[in-house]
């Protein structure tokens, strides 16, 4: 490449994409042709074409201690992992994500780190299972849903009328009618405990989701399709995934109104 030029950008990327490898094992410092050869597993020769190609892009540079990064292969290969990271990141819970809308995720906070359950043909209740373990566990709770299965009934009457959780729900306007119109009785006992809260929202619900506060914070986005049924749980204990689900359930917060039994 001449002094004073710019770079070829799609040719460094298919490069650094390329020899991602090479570039990895330099990332701790320079090293010589053997090294990589024997870090790499590979030949001679393999090493150095891939060295040369870097060297060619400005990616790579001679030094006395063998092959190190210049400034611009180490800010290329951070790019590039990130990258990568973000795209394995993506990939873990799979097919849940194209059953949610295109702009129901604004990070990845919630997914770095997460497990996944599916409903499988085999077993379509493990996310189910999942679900009642958390709030079963939880003694003070955020929620919110689109939909209204008779199991949630029955799980939050049973934790909350007989047990000591503190909760605060979060409920699509179709979700509250039927709620009321069929079981209402359970719905008032859970309103009459005072450690409830239930809030009405008009607006339609992109998933379902659980921010435990405590004793263990943790988060988890539950998937339905759309007919209702549940696809599966992502769940996540990081701090940034609790952050996140704290932010969502507040933003949509702001949008409802409290329901009371007046």
């Amino acid at each position: 490449m001449s002094m004073g030029s710019g770079f070829d950008a799609d040719a460094v990327s298919d490069v650094v994409s390329q020899r991602a490898d090479v570039l990895a094992c330099l990332a701790d410092g320079p090293k010589h042709n053997r090294d990589l050869q024997e870090e790499l597993g590979v030949s001679r020769s393999t090493a150095y074409k891939a060295l040369r190609e870097l060297e060619e892009h400005s990616l790579v540079e001679r030094t006395d201690d063998g092959f190190g990064l210049t400034l611009t292969g180490r800010l290329a290969f951070d790019q590039h992992a990130q990258y990568t990271d973000a795209i394995e990141v993506l990939c873990v819970p799979g097919s849940l994500l194209t059953v949610l809308p295109s702009d129901a995720i604004d990070s990845l906070a919630v997914l770095r780190g997460a497990d996944v359950v599916f409903a499988e043909r085999h077993a379509p209740n493990l996310p189910v299972n999942t679900i009642e373990d958390i709030v079963h566990e939880a003694t003070a709770l955020r929620g919110m849903s689109p939909v209204l299965l008779p199991l949630y009934v029955e799980l939050f009457h049973e934790c909350i009328v007989d047990g000591d959780l503190d909760a605060n729900l979060l409920l699509e306007t179709p979700v509250v009618e039927h709620l009321f119109d069929q079981y209402r009785t359970a719905a008032v006992e859970v309103v009459e405990t005072g450690d409830t809260h239930l809030w009405n929202i008009d607006e339609t619900l992109p998933f379902g989701l659980v921010v435990v506060d405590e004793p263990d914070p943790m988060v988890a986005l539950i998937v339905y399709d759309d007919s209702g049924g549940l696809r599966g749980v992502i769940t996540n204990s990081t701090a940034s995934a609790v952050a996140w689900g704290r932010n969502v359930w507040e933003r949509y917060r702001s949008d409802a109104r409290p329901i009371t039994l007046e």
